[in-house]
């Protein structure tokens, strides 16, 4: 289960889009760190790792929220869509 990992998210460009730190594809050209409608390439960690990544950011309010949280929010984005 989730418990006790952690996610890093920030706030996206579109008003109320929450932005989930995800492991990038090494496969593409471009690789993408965020994601806001993708809930399985959200990257769950242990809270020292979460905050070693929120704290090299300095944009859009990065911070660290529970795992289900972060899961949960994203799900949400994505049926929205």
């Amino acid at each position: 289960m989730v418990e006790n990992l952690f996610a890093v998210v920030t706030n996206g460009r579109e008003t109320g889009v929450i932005l989930a730190w995800c492991e990038p594809e090494m496969n593409v050209t471009h690789p993408v760190w965020w994601t806001a409608r993708a809930a399985s390439r959200v990257s769950l960690m242990p809270r020292g790792d979460a905050d070693e990544i929120a704290g090299k950011l300095r944009f859009n309010s990065p911070r660290v929220v529970r795992a289900e949280k972060a899961i949960k929010r994203i799900l949400k984005q994505s049926r929205e869509r």
